[in-house]
């Protein structure tokens, strides 16, 4: 019976997704112990659309991206016996372009955000940059979760969106038919429990 097994510089594709591990892995009374290390490093966002993706949502193949996804992580701790080890995920895209074929401008996004888990097995989420825009669209947002998977997650969100909708229904075809007229402009801030959450007590969150 092998009860410890050592990956050291593994790497292994996934989907068009390269995945590299460094971590001993030890079985031991029906769990097992980790304690490593994996990381996704410059992931080309449109490998992940042109493959897989594209088999289960053809409409994808007519997005274009130079978007690159990297994410490294910790694990340590034990799995199983209803017990998770301690996980610390990190991803990052950096300033890049989208466009579509049916979309006059590229949209451009921003991210960088982390996830997480603790010893009482909370999964916590944080955003802490997601920028969006495009002709006559302007968002910026921070946030996040905590103990998302709880009976009464916490919400935390800081964000604000800019928009012209003339400009936003300009960039669709004409065959689409939409027309559209104004501004809107929209500032959210503040932290509320998913248990209060209502169209009356939202604004005061």
């Amino acid at each position: 019976t092998v009860s410890a097994v050592t990956l050291d510089g593994f790497h292994i594709e996934l989907a068009s997704i390269p995945v590299n591990l460094d971590a001993p892995l030890r079985r031991e009374a029906g769990a097992t112990e980790l304690n490593g290390e994996f990381r996704i490093e410059n992931c080309k966002a449109e490998d992940i659309l042109e493959g897989f993706l594209s088999r289960i949502i053809p409409e994808v193949s007519r997005v274009r991206t130079n978007a690159t996804i990297s994410l490294q992580g910790t694990c340590n701790g034990t799995l199983g016996n209803g017990i998770l080890p301690v996980i610390n995920v990190d991803l990052e895209i950096p300033e890049s372009h989208i466009s579509h074929n049916d979309i006059a401008q590229d949209l451009r996004i921003r991210l960088s955000a982390s996830a997480s888990t603790d010893s009482e097995n909370h999964i916590n989420l944080s955003v802490m940059t997601l920028e969006a825009g495009t002709k006559g669209l302007d968002l910026n947002f921070k946030g996040g979760a905590e103990d998302i998977t709880g009976a009464d997650p916490l919400i935390k969100v800081d964000g604000r969106l800019e928009g012209d909708l003339a400009s936003l229904a300009a960039l669709l075809p004409e065959s689409k038919g939409i027309k559209a007229e104004g501004k809107v402009s929209a500032l959210l801030k503040g932290s509320i429990n998913n248990s209060q959450i209502s169209v009356y007590n939202f604004a005061g969150a």
